[in-house]
C-alpha cells in the first residue's frame, strides 16, 4: 500500500492494485512463493511467476477517485 499511497500523490497517474488469485491444482504454469527468501519476507507476499503466465481479469473496480482494484485469476 505504500506504492499506493505514492501514486496518489501524483496527480497525473492512476493508481492500480492488482490482487491475484492462484489455485495451484489448476495453474500448468510454474511459480514459486519467494516469502521464504525475500529482502520483504515481513511484509510483502512475493510470488515469481513465469515468464508466459496468463491471467484472467475478473471485476475492476474504483476504491477511491483514481484508486483502481482489479482482480486477476
Amino acid at each position: 500500500m505504500i506504492y499506493v499511497q505514492r501514486t496518489l500523490e501524483r496527480t497525473d497517474l492512476p493508481a492500480v492494485l492488482f490482487e491475484m488469485h492462484v489455485d495451484p491444482t489448476q495453474s500448468s504454469t510454474p511459480f514459486a512463493s519467494l516469502g521464504n527468501v525475500s529482502y520483504y519476507a515481513n511484509g510483502e507476499k512475493e510470488i515469481l511467476f513465469s515468464i508466459n503466465t496468463v491471467f484472467r481479469i475478473g471485476q475492476v473496480q474504483e476504491l477511491q477517485p483514481r484508486l483502481w482494484q482489479i482482480q486477476l485469476t
